[in-house]
């Protein structure tokens, strides 16, 4: 309760001086009473200060216009942004004053800041004035209201107080209300004396628009919410009351929870209160509804002049008399209310203050009791009721949402019923990611094919969204577009936020009073409720730009059709609401998907139509609810949300526009999520988006602002990370600056020096150890030490205090214009390019720091080094083991379960011990260079390595073994039927057989059952589906595209590293199968970029290339690189073909992708390499060429299994066809030994058809071992010089220059072409040899021992005469014949002519059918070798970085040489100054003593040794001598003759010494 002391009394107060200046002319000379041009995105980069104040001021002045300040309207937009108050310009004025006696600014000389605001306020425009009072209420700076009676000026306070609404319906302000009287003697308001932080900017009330007014401040809850947000309205009477005035301080009496009144001697005469007094007392009084009590504290001030004894008399009675007039007023309400009058002292007044502010804050009502909240109305002098603020209960907009079934705080609605076009959109993009995105979980895959399915059904979906019933939430906003009201808009967007923010405070408060384990479901549920129903005007300006989109008909768009909203409607309306200096969201925060860039390109290109303007993107990124909107609202008056808490969902946008120094430039602000945002972490389950954010900022801006509380490891961290990147993604455009903002920093900017030191040192560090990186961290931004400003100095500036150093925007201070500005067109496609390609390409995001990253990689190295030690032995003994194993099923097919027992248990030992043994000797290795949780992650990859292995070879095991269970199979049905045969081995059963064509079929097909149930087993479990194999293609692809991304393979060439580190890392991995036929020109031709030689670049020659020339070398390298990737996956795919593999493993499509990275990288290395060129192409994305690669390598899987399932199905079919046949033959025809020789002599002959295609592939070994022979002989490096110089073969010494590779598989053909002859020629004499051998085998088995036997089955005969010397060689052919079992002979039979008979024709038409084709067929097996084994023919392919002489030694890992250099003038070598070609070799002396070398990759001159190893650091070091006198003349020769078109090629000037002419000959 207040004290009600009188012991004290002070009588020290000071009177307002009065000025002769009028309302009308203050007006009209301030802002005079035309129309200002108000533009709401133009902000001014200078400093108002004096001189500024003049320039601008001066000339209304000189010519007598009204309106003075009006030049200065941008300027004081921009002192309210940075909470500025309007003193600045009384301040100004009087300044000048000191040295100008002007008239006009003589009458303004007494005027106050917070008159200028009047002013100010009443020429901003209805449509701006709302955004401008939020400015105000966040900049701490009171809102005046003024309501004099004078010329009706009320008018303009009502105007504000209307404007007001958004602000008191924000946060339910409790109401302070103080009243001054006209005779108050306070010099400042009270309220300024009693919170002189929170009210600092109130002025003493002497201005001109003071009486009759009222100023209210807004101040949000305390950051513990113990306090509720509190607004303090301070109201100064008049001699005039206007009606409203009196009517609007009634009902602030009405909302206020206490009302403190200002009383002096002067106010009373004896005991009883004079008129003023009294009638506020009675206003007071009347204002209680009788819903809350009312606090009514007097402070009570006298003069002092009479007696204590008389003066405590007094102002009991006073009191006495104030209390019986409240009363009397407040009679008809039963609610009690609190009156106290309280004595001020000025002895003790600090004391007094700090009793009432503890007295109020215990005042303040609970939550939800007494507010500031619509509605309002106000009497006017004609008796009307204006309603100023209107009932939210009224608002249309709640109304339409009950429709839809939303109840405030209900469970159970979602976005979808608002936005269905937007949540089929969202669907589609999600499905679309999935060609960029690898999916999380196996089981998701889905096909391109189902893909584009899916994707024409929900178009089709938003198609008929058309057909649907308006949503009448939807028609309300499309009202606002089609008349393109500003107005309109923002109080939907205000509707929005009422209704939606009242939501998700109730589903926040069930949320916090569910149960505390993180793990309840029901938790979260309500978090994710809470997620999808964060609801703002951005989410409905989405709905119709995707429903704008959306095509009904040819002519209509959805939105047109449902809504009436044409194309042009909501582009003019976005346009109006740009121009309004609203922020647009780029980046959706639930789904981080971005507005459709080709409409906001088209708003923004017509705002910022002058082409000629550059663009400047500044960006923030900084921790949640760190205050970076606030930030950016201060320095550029953006508007950006702001809210404790995630405010910023996503990433918004703001345009703004303004010149510098004459230079006019368009500006685009973007205002980030924060880091570390709880939705983004516990909601999106986005671990990685901060680091993606910072990127992003730091691809697309030149400016970057990193908002925190002081230079921490955190920042350094995620800067480190994000930047890791930079060097590998191409859609980088510019070099950001960065500034660091440091917030609650008291300390100097050298305290904080050796952290920014030490984030320099580390960023510049981690560029330096970049694998592959030949840039610096100058060459990706700027960091400097004058950009770190903390927030006290960001607020102060040498020519003014209130002014951030951070804003000054002179020459001398810290913004910096960008050395590399945009131009705005494509932008927007730029920047949501390099967002999917930052949200695709997030390798390494998820890691804390680059140390991190270093210390994984280095774990990674070890990693690899225990594939190599360990895990390779490991197959290999894996392999042998199998091969073991599948010998042994080929002697005994039906004992493959015991050894596939055998087998698996073998591989689990095996792989247990290696992968223990790996895992011991990584941890040994690794020691203490890396932290216990990467060792773990490093022991999990071994293990997983060789658990991918171990089931890598399981799955070619049973492969292997599926066949011999195939095989195991058919014998045991083939005895099936010899136990069916034996059973009706009587002439009865056979007679009844013969007879019983039903009973016969049902025989055979109960014996075929079992034959035909495993084959399909076995398919089923060999051949993949169609979705299958794509699942497994994707994945082996995404597995290996991972491991490349995480380990880039180290190089001792710094430009072969850097290229295989952005080949991986520009690979995405998608989820999705897309079908790329063939690779495209015009693709890869966009990817190619013309990089400028350093070597130009550094000596600042003028490059002299055309555009037309440009496009004419991309067209030409891309044609090449086209070529040269074709022939690359035709080569993978021939030997996947060749090899018939099935499905791919993991380890095999990473050695694929390897095999390809090295090969592109020779291929553009050796293409590209001319190091005169003034440009070189650089092909800047991999992602086409591997798409069109995967796809190549599962379309050729593809064919082998439907190949492979083919042949199985056909094989059968014969099988089951011949079976069936003999079957019938034997069993429905018992004595037929026509039928047993015919179907016996066929099994013979195709069991032998297999040995002769066995002899038959045997060529190729015979192949491979020529082929080794050939490469220890020859070489064919030397091979080919030898051929071509070393015999003065013009044509030949042509092709080896210009197609080295061509002309070694010409010398190789020619070489061998008689050796392979007689290979081929060998194999046929072997094979027909092999068949007359047989043959006659087979008859004297017959003939000597088969018909001499008594009578026994046959196949008792065949088992009798196994080991005879002439079945020795034959036996393999005759057993297992499917009815020898059956069939009973003897010697006098006459089935053994009969077989010889048969056999002789067999081998007869065998001869003939291999005699005709088998010349043809070994070509093609010694064709397919050679292809296959080219490697090891043409060698290693590295060649001379000077001559291009080639490599002599085989393929493989080591270090390059070669004896065959020739003249450096042959490589295209030429003098850098004359441009003569240089005719010396480089293995002579010369090279080494004559001259300094450079190449593309080298652009300062060094010595040939050192250029040697800088280009190949693998290349042998040359060893100079003199060339031999017989080579020299040979190369001589050769360079004579074709000297010309090399000069003409290189482009190079002949320096051939005329002597040479005598070596033409």
């Amino acid at each position: 309760m207040f004290d009600e002391s009188d012991d004290e009394f002070d009588d020290d107060l000071s009177e307002s001086e009065k000025n002769s200046l009028t309302l009308t002319e203050f007006f009209n000379l301030t802002f005079g009473t035309k129309p200002l041009k108000f533009d709401s995105t133009h902000f001014v980069c200078e400093e108002l200060d004096i001189s500024k104040f003049h320039q601008l001021v001066t000339p209304m002045l000189e010519t007598g216009e009204q309106g003075i300040l009006r030049n200065l309207f941008p300027h004081l937009i921009d002192l309210l942004s940075r909470t500025v108050s309007f003193e600045k310009i009384a301040t100004c004025i009087q300044e000048i004053l000191k040295s100008d006696s002007n008239q006009s600014l003589r009458k303004l000389e007494t005027c106050k800041g917070r008159d200028y605001l009047v002013a100010f306020l009443d020429y901003v425009p209805d449509q701006s004035l709302p955004k401008m009072l939020g400015t105000l209420v966040s900049s701490n700076i009171p809102v005046p209201l003024l309501l004099t009676k004078e010329h009706q000026y009320y008018e303009k306070g009502l105007r504000v107080l209307s404007a007001l609404r958004d602000v008191v319906i924000e946060k339910e302000y409790c109401l302070l209300l103080f009243m001054n009287l006209t005779t108050s003697q306070l010099e400042n308001p009270f309220s300024k004396q009693l919170y002189p932080a929170l009210c600092k900017n109130r002025e003493k009330f002497t201005g001109i628009t003071f009486p009759g007014s009222i100023d209210i401040t807004f101040h949000p809850a305390s950051e513990n919410k113990l306090r509720r947000p509190i607004a303090i309205a301070e109201a100064y009477n008049h001699e005039l009351i206007s009606d409203p005035f009196q009517s609007i301080l009634q009902n602030l009496s009405k909302e206020a929870f206490l009302i403190i009144l200002h009383a002096t001697d002067i106010d009373f005469t004896g005991s009883e209160p004079l008129k003023e007094l009294g009638e506020q007392i009675a206003l007071i009084a009347r204002s209680l509804d009788g819903k809350f009590g009312k606090k009514i504290l007097i402070l009570y001030m006298d003069s002092k002049s009479q007696p204590i004894a008389f003066r405590r008399k007094m102002f009991k009675q006073r009191k006495q008399s104030l209390e019986a007039l409240f009363h009397l007023h407040n009679n008809e309400h039963n609610v009690p209310s609190e009156f106290h009058m309280k004595v001020i002292s000025t002895e003790k007044m600090e004391q007094n203050l700090e009793d009432i502010k503890r007295d109020i804050l215990v005042q303040l009502p609970p939550e939800n009791q007494q507010r500031m909240y619509p509605p309002l109305g106000i009497r006017l002098p004609s008796r009307e009721v204006l309603i100023v603020w209107s009932d939210i209960s009224d608002d249309t907009f709640t109304r339409s949402m009950m429709q839809l079934g939303f109840q405030t705080g209900v469970n159970g609605f979602r976005r979808a019923q608002i936005f269905p076009a937007s949540n089929y959109e969202r669907e589609i993009e999600n499905l679309k990611d999935k060609r960029r995105l690898s999916s999380d979980k196996y089981s998701n895959y889905i096909s391109d094919e189902e893909i584009d399915q899916n994707v024409k059904k929900f178009n089709l979906e938003k198609t008929r969204i058309g057909d649907s019933p308006q949503i009448s939430v939807l028609e309300l906003f499309s009202r606002a577009i089609i008349n393109n009201n500003f107005i309109e808009m923002k109080n939907f967007a205000r509707d929005i936020d009422s209704v939606f923010k009242t939501h998700l405070q109730m589903l926040s408060l069930q949320e916090s009073r569910s149960t505390q384990n993180p793990n309840d479901i029901t938790r979260e549920q309500l978090k994710q409720q809470i997620e999808d129903n964060d609801i703002s005007i951005h989410d409905f300006w989405r709905e119709f730009v995707i429903l704008s989109t959306t095509r009904y008909t040819r002519d209509l768009t959805v939105l047109e059709k449902l809504y009436g909203v044409k194309p042009s409607h909501l582009q003019n309306a976005y346009k109006t609401w740009v121009n309004e200096g609203e922020a647009m969201q780029m980046l959706d925060g639930l789904s981080l998907r971005a507005l459709d860039p080709s409409f906001l390109s088209d708003v923004l290109s017509s705002l910022m139509s002058d082409s000629n303007r550059k663009l400047i993107v500044i960006s923030v990124i900084g921790l949640e609810s760190s205050g970076k909107s606030t930030l950016l609202n201060y320095l550029f008056k953006c508007g950006f949300s702001t809210s404790a808490g995630r405010c910023t969902k996503g990433m918004y946008m703001s345009y703004r526009h303004s010149d510098f120094n004459g230079i006019p430039f368009d500006l685009l602000i973007l205002d980030s999520e924060g880091m570390s945002s709880t939705a983004q972490k516990y909601i999106t389950r986005r671990s990685s988006f901060d680091k993606k954010i910072t990127l992003l900022a730091l691809m697309c801006s030149q400016i970057v602002i990193i908002n925190t509380k002081g230079l921490t490891k955190d920042i350094s961290n995620i800067l480190e990370v994000s930047s890791y990147h930079l060097d590998a993604l191409s859609k980088r455009k510019s070099k950001p600056r960065l500034h660091f903002v440091l917030r609650d920093m008291m300390d100097s900017n050298k305290a904080q020096k050796p952290a920014f030191d030490d984030i320099r040192e580390s960023l510049e560090q981690m560029f330096r150890e970049l694998p592959g990186c030949t840039q610096d961290l100058n060459d990706f931004m700027t960091i400097s030490e004058e950009d770190v400003h903390l927030l006290v100095n960001a607020f102060t500036s040498f020519n003014d205090d209130l002014r951030p150093k951070v804003m000054n925007m002179s020459e001398t201070e810290h913004i910096h214009l960008p050395a590399m500005l945009f131009f705005f067109l494509g932008f927007i496609i730029h920047m949501k390019a390099v967002w999917e390609t930052i949200d695709a390409e997030e390798s390494f995001l998820h890691f804390e720091n680059f140390k991190t990253i270093q210390k994984w990689n280095l774990m990674q190295s070890f990693v690899e080094a225990q594939r190599i030690a360990f895990l390779k032995p490991f197959k290999k003994e894996a392999k042998e083991k199998m091969e073991e194993k599948i010998d042994k099923l080929r002697l005994n097919p039906t004992g493959y379960i015991e050894i596939n027992e055998e087998y698996k248990k073998f591989l689990r030992l095996s792989s247990d011990k290696f992968a223990k043994a790996a895992v011991d000797n990584f941890f040994q290795k690794v020691g203490i260079q890396i932290d216990d949780i990467i060792k773990d992650e490093g022991k999990t990859l071994i293990c997983g390595m060789f658990v991918t292995e171990k089931l890598e070879l399981e799955a070619k095991w049973r492969e292997k073994e599926l066949s011999f269970q195939e095989k195991a199979l058919l014998n045991d049905a083939e005895k099936n039927f010899k136990e069916t045969i034996r059973r009706y081995n009587t002439l009865d059963e056979a007679a009844k057989l013969k007879t019983d064509q039903e009973r016969s079929q049902k025989l055979f097909n109960d014996a075929w059952h079992d034959v035909e149930t495993f084959h399909k087993t076995s398919m089923e479990n060999m051949v993949l589906n169609e979705v299958q194999l794509q699942e497994r293609v994707v994945d082996s692809f995404n597995k290996a595209i991972q491991r490349g991304q995480s380990n880039v393979k180290i190089h001792e060439l710094k430009s072969r590293m850097q290229f295989d580190r952005k080949f991986w890392m520009k690979l995405e991995r998608p989820a999705a199968l897309q079908k790329y036929l063939n690779a495209d020109l015009q693709e890869v031709l966009e990817n190619i970029e013309l990089k400028s030689n350093n070597y130009f670049t550094k000596i600042k020659k003028k490059l002299w290339l055309t555009e037309k020339a440009k496009q004419n070398l991309k067209n030409k390298a891309a044609t090449a690189i086209l070529e040269h990737i074709s022939l690359l996956c035709a080569t993978i795919c021939s030997q996947i073909s060749h090899q018939k593999i099935l499905r791919n493993e993991y380890d095999e499509t990473f050695q694929w992708l390897q095999k390809f990275s090295d090969d592109l990288f020779l291929f553009m290395s050796n293409q590209f390499n001319d190091p005169n060129a003034e440009f070189f192409p650089e092909l800047n994305d991999f992602n086409m060429i591997e798409k069109f690669y995967r796809w190549q390598i599962y379309s050729t899987l593809q064919k082998n299994n439907a190949q492979w399932l083919e042949n199985q199905e056909g094989n059968l079919k014969k099988y089951k066809t011949e079976l069936e046949t003999t079957f019938r033959e034997l069993v429905a025809n018992n004595s037929s030994f026509q039928s047993l020789s015919k179907n016996f002599s066929k099994h013979i002959i195709n069991r032998f058809e297999k040995t002769l295609i066995t002899l038959e592939k045997s060529v190729q070994n015979d192949v491979e071992e020529y082929i080794k022979g050939w490469v220890t002989k020859y070489g064919a490096t030397n091979e080919a010089h030898e051929r071509s110089f070393g015999k003065r073969d013009l044509k030949a010494a042509r092709w080896y220059i210009n197609d080295l590779s061509g002309y070694l598989r010409h010398v190789f053909d020619e070489e061998s072409k008689k050796r392979l002859e007689d290979i081929k020629e060998k194999k046929v004499k072997n094979i027909m040899e092999k068949i007359e051998e047989t043959q006659s085998s087979l008859m004297s088995l017959i003939d000597k021992d088969w018909s001499r036997s008594f009578s026994e089955t046959l196949e008792d005969i065949i088992s009798k005469h196994e080991g005879s010397s002439h079945s020795k060689n034959v036996h393999q052919y005759v057993e297992n014949f499917s009815f020898a079992g059956y069939c009973r002979v003897d010697r006098s039979s006459p089935i053994w002519d009969a077989l010889k008979r048969d056999l002789a024709k067999e081998f007869k038409e065998l001869e003939g059918n291999w005699e005709g084709e088998i010349n043809s067929r070994l070509q093609a097996l010694i064709t397919s070798t050679i292809n296959i084994n080219w490697s090891k023919i043409g060698g290693c392919t590295a060649s001379c970085p000077i001559c291009k002489a080639k490599c002599e030694l085989p393929e493989g890992d080591h270090t390059h040489e070669t004896s065959t250099h020739i003249l450096a003038a042959f490589g295209g070598c030429n003098d850098v100054n004359t441009h003569e070609a240089v005719l010396i070799v480089c293995s002579e002396v010369d090279a080494r003593d004559k001259g300094k070398w450079r190449s593309r990759f080298v652009t300062s001159f060094v010595t040939i040794n050192e250029l040697m190893q800088a280009n190949q650091p693998k290349w042998k070091p040359l060893s100079f001598g003199q060339v031999q006198e017989e080579k020299a003349r040979n190369m001589k020769h050769i360079w004579w003759h074709l000297r010309k078109e090399l000069c003409e090629k290189y482009d190079m000037i002949d320096s051939t010494p005329n002597d040479w002419e005598r070596y033409a000959r």
